[in-house]
């Protein structure tokens, strides 16, 4: 492996005794001492440019279909490689290794072409939260009879059965959450709604990068998610341009509807009592107000968007206590927008 340039090398290995044997000749930078299955190591997935198994995909092994965790542990584009000796196995087992391999080259995608993703078979298997998917297998009286039949080789991965309308999902192994959607990137040329595709990753417009979190947060708990997990701030709109990219791209609720509201980065708590955005600390240079706004109302101190009878969003004063969406902003990085 090092000959082919690769100097990142980690172990997984059931056998102590064989990965003390590997710390010995400091072979790998991490040991893992675990069976290869769809729990072993959770918060690796996705990070590697090659998996490489040695000898292990033979019967009395690893079962064929535990390359779905090999697949889970290699990047978009990564390689899975399957090394053993040529006379060493049996024809049952060999055809079945060659017939999930083929189908896997037909049907297998870590992405979706439309939001509802009923076609997905990824092996995805944490949620949109980042809770650990249970195993279909395990799931008790959740799931009807024909269903837990439909999904019983599926191991944790996300899955949409039903045919949710917002896409895969899972149970999860978390006491206080049932179950959750997972999040799914789109394939390339998907068909998406506008504001689904935007809740899968950093978009960019001029210098800065954009997130929209479809998860409800006051205003104060907004700026802090941004702050605290994103290393970003609420957004702040300094032109034309930006306010009509941004809303361009945010959910369009029906007229007066609250529900789809996105909070964004300013306020009227200061001395003076005028909006200034709360991260950069300047005063606005360019306003969309919807009509009558700011209203005055003495409770509404934070700005979110709305939806007016002119069917566009504007910029609207609201409680900042009430629970909204929110849209994150960084500036482009050396690599772009990032994950």
């Amino acid at each position: 492996l090092r000959k082919y340039g690769f100097s990142k090398i980690d172990a997984l290995e059931p056998s102590i005794g064989m990965l003390n044997l590997a710390r010995k000749r400091n072979l790998y930078r991490n040991y893992y001492n675990c069976y290869l299955t769809s729990d072993a190591i959770p918060d690796v997935k996705g990070c590697f440019d090659c998996v490489l198994t040695c000898g292990c995909f033979v019967p009395g092994h690893l079962p064929p279909d535990s390359l779905y965790d090999c697949l889970r542990f290699a990047k978009k584009d990564g390689k899975v490689v399957i090394t053993k000796r040529a006379n060493y196995g049996e024809p049952k087992y060999e055809q079945s290794l060659i017939s999930l391999m083929e189908e896997l080259e037909v049907n297998a995608k870590e992405c979706v072409d439309n939001l509802e993703g009923k076609d997905y078979t990824g092996t995805i298997n944490t949620t949109q939260n980042g809770l650990k998917c249970k195993d279909w297998s395990n799931t008790g009286s959740n799931m009807t009879l024909d269903t837990q039949r439909l999904l019983a080789d599926q191991h944790n991965y996300c899955r949409n059965p039903d045919s949710d309308p917002f896409g895969p999902w899972c149970y999860t192994t978390d006491d206080d959450t049932l179950w959750e959607t997972c999040d799914i990137p789109f394939c390339e040329g998907a068909s998406t709604p506008g504001w689904a595709y935007w809740t899968h990753g950093w978009q960019k417009f001029e210098d800065s990068c954009y997130l929209i979190k479809y998860t409800k947060e006051n205003w104060y708990g907004a700026k802090f998610y941004c702050k605290d997990n994103l290393d970003a701030y609420l957004a702040e709109i300094k032109t034309a341009g930006e306010n009509n990219f941004l809303m361009s791209i945010l959910p369009k609720p029906t007229i007066d509807d609250t529900d789809l509201e996105v909070w964004l980065g300013a306020n009227t708590l200061n001395a003076k009592r005028r909006y200034i955005w709360k991260t950069s600390l300047t005063d606005f240079d360019f306003t969309d107000w919807g009509p009558g706004e700011p209203n005055g109302r003495s409770y509404e101190h934070c700005l979110s968007t709305h939806m007016y009878n002119d069917g566009k969003l504007h910029w609207n004063d609201r409680e900042c206590l009430t629970k909204h969406f929110f849209v994150c902003e960084k500036s482009v990085g050396p690599s772009g927008c990032g994950e």
